[in-house]
C-alpha cells in the first residue's frame, strides 16, 4: 500500500497506478539480475544501477504524462499494511 493515493499537484489518481508501477518493475529487476547474475554482485545490483529508462518506459507505458505524477510514483515510499 502507498502512502499516496492522488498527486498532490494536479489531484490525478494515483491509487490505480500503484500496485501495477510496482509488480512490473519488479519483473523487470527480476529478468535483469537473471539475466546478468554472473556478472555481476548480487549485493549492491540494486544500488550501482541506473534504472532511469526502465522506470520512464514504464510509466510511459501506464500512460502518466505529467511530470508531477512521474516524480510522485518514483518517489512513492511504501508502508507495509500487514
Amino acid at each position: 500500500m502507498s502512502t499516496i493515493i492522488r498527486c498532490p499537484n494536479c489531484c490525478k489518481c494515483l491509487g490505480a497506478y500503484m500496485d501495477a508501477y510496482d509488480y512490473l518493475f519488479s519483473l523487470i529487476k527480476r529478468d535483469y539480475i537473471k539475466a546478468n547474475l554472473n556478472e555481476v554482485a548480487t549485493t549492491n545490483i540494486l544500488q550501482s544501477l541506473d534504472w532511469g529508462p526502465e522506470a520512464g518506459a514504464l510509466l510511459d507505458a501506464l500512460g502518466l504524462e505529467n511530470r508531477c505524477c512521474r516524480m510522485n510514483m518514483l518517489s512513492k515510499i511504501k508502508i507495509s499494511d500487514t
